[in-house]
């Protein structure tokens, strides 16, 4: 199993998707948001090696993915000024 973020040439400014170096022989954009775990055995899922990002960049890339994994707690007030429930949600920030 690997994990796996797409690319995109698009050029609209988005939050989670974020610029590859300049130096690099592919352009376009890292879309977060388009994270995926593939099987590297899979026929199907074939991939092919391209190049090597710096490793600042993909550190910066595994740290704002990582957030996407963090718990944190949501206060959900209701119109019962006795009830205030807790829950656990997975949130992203960057």
């Amino acid at each position: 199993m690997i994990k796996v973020v797409a690319i995109t040439s698009n050029e609209k400014d988005f939050p989670l998707h974020i610029e590859l170096p300049d130096d690099l022989p592919i352009h376009g954009k890292v879309e977060l948001d388009h994270e995926r775990t593939i099987g590297s055995s899979s026929p199907a899922r074939a991939c092919e090696y391209r190049c090597t990002v710096p490793a600042e960049f993909l550190n910066d890339i595994l740290q704002k993915i990582s957030l996407t994994y963090k718990k944190k707690s949501l206060v959900v007030a209701t119109n019962d000024i006795d009830k205030v429930y807790i829950s656990d949600l997975n949130r992203f920030s960057i």
